[in-house]
């Protein structure tokens, strides 16, 4: 292995080892990828991992990372291949046995949910030996395609490894389908209505279609941590503080697909002009590239903000930022190149950015919310908000784009890592 885990990481290791599976639920940030990559490893010779589509490039990076040697094999979005283990660009897109077919399995492989759930077929085919759930909330809806998916492609005498920092939020009972995939015929819970009834407290309410549950939150805890407790392992940032760096470093990667990935190529090949799909009438529109700089802004923008160029494209950066708020509980900073990503960003956060048109005094009246606890994230631009702040109560910045200065980069950086600050902090660059 490449890297030294931390302490609490090797106990992390070392749960899943001797449990042969498990859930690892710590706070996000602590390294649970790395946690099931090197204890998946020791337990299997053919891995697949399961995860939200915007984290396949995270996983594979990972992977070589720790095992540089380790054939990887990752899945495009409609589960299917095209390139082999070695990054070999196969002939046509191919499904899953006719890759294997040709190669021998892979060490790894790696494929999104939904890809999962439209190849489920040929996915149970293989003998699997570790199946990872990345973000294994996925599953916690028992009748969902997706969770039924996942449990017809893992073997029966596979070790399987979930990760989430929230399992589950207001009913206890999502969590019942993720525990019935990773031990099915071992834990004492196998009745959804007895799981239900004994852990979820709900009220019986009547609505437009009868009566239904409303659930309230979670009752019996001792009990309901006593079941998780031989199941799961779990830290937070501030139990393990005194183990790691004040300020970590983490480079996101992200793959450019769909009708992303063709306005990029289309921008990508013109030489005087470019051709873009309008987001409102459809037809091809023509921007001109007066020179080498303004066609280089125009890639960037097709990476941070695509839906300025098609209605339709969300973007990776912002899938993945989506996905990654669900399960991120603590205050954070997220700063972009240009504004309309950042005003965007913002108004889906439920927010206002701080962009260079704000005046001081909203700016700071924004500032102040977010101090105060009243906004969970402080979104800007990072020509605006990389110098003169103190945002030190951040635990996260997600640097949605970067800017060609190095010192206003580590600048918007060391806004969240201050003499005062009293957490460890993270900085997560996405990049394409």
């Amino acid at each position: 292995m490449s890297r030294q885990l931390y302490p609490y990481q090797e106990t992390g290791v070392a749960f899943l080892k001797e449990h042969r599976g498990g859930f690892l639920l710590d706070e996000p940030g602590l390294g649970k990828t790395c946690q099931a990559i090197v204890a998946a490893r020791s337990l299997g010779r053919h891995i697949l991992v399961i995860c939200p589509n915007t984290l396949k490039a995270w996983w594979r990076t990972e992977i070589r990372t720790l095992y540089p040697n380790d054939k990887v094999l990752v899945a495009r979005k409609g589960g299917r291949f095209t390139y082999d283990a070695d990054g070999n660009r196969l002939e046509f897109e191919m499904r899953l046995t006719s890759v294997n077919s040709r190669h021998l399995i892979p060490r790894w492989t790696i494929v999104h949910y939904t890809g999962a759930r439209m190849q489920a077929e040929e996915f149970a085919k293989m003998p699997w030996d570790v199946v990872i759930t990345d973000e294994c909330h996925y599953i916690k809806n028992r009748k969902a395609a997706r969770s039924e998916a996942v449990k017809r492609i893992t073997p029966k005498d596979a070790i399987k490894i979930g990760l989430t920092a929230t399992p589950f939020s207001k009913n206890p009972a999502d969590w019942w389908s993720q525990l019935d995939w990773i031990a099915p015929a071992r834990h004492d819970w196998r009745s959804y209505w007895r799981f239900c009834n004994t852990f979820a407290d709900f009220t019986m309410e009547e609505g437009d279609y009868g009566r239904y549950r409303k659930f309230m939150g979670a009752k019996n805890l001792d009990l309901l941590a006593q079941v998780m407790a031989a199941y799961c392992i779990r830290r937070t940032k501030k139990v393990v503080a005194p183990q790691i760096p004040p300020l970590t470093t983490t480079k996101m990667p992200l793959i450019l697909e769909g009708r992303q990935s063709v306005i990029y190529r289309k921008l990508k090949k013109a030489e005087a002009e470019a051709h873009i799909i309008d987001s409102e009438s459809g037809e091809l529109q023509r921007v001109l590239m007066v020179n080498v700089l303004a066609r280089l802004i125009r890639l960037e923008q097709s990476l941070s903000h695509p839906w300025t160029l098609d209605a339709n494209v969300k973007g990776a950066k912002l899938e993945w930022l989506l996905e990654w708020k669900k399960s991120y509980v603590h205050p954070a900073v997220i700063a972009t190149k240009f504004k309309p990503a950042a005003k965007h960003i913002a108004e889906l956060l439920g927010t206002r950015a701080i962009t260079g048109d704000v005046g001081v005094r909203t700016r700071q009246a924004l500032i102040d919310e977010w101090n105060r606890g009243e906004q969970q994230f402080l979104v800007g631009t990072i020509h605006t908000i990389g110098t003169g702040l103190n945002l030190g109560k951040a635990y996260s910045i997600v640097l949605y784009d970067q800017v060609y200065s190095p010192i206003l980069m580590d600048q918007v950086r060391q806004r969240i890592h201050r003499l005062t600050t009293d957490h460890p902090v993270e900085a997560i660059y996405l990049y394409i």
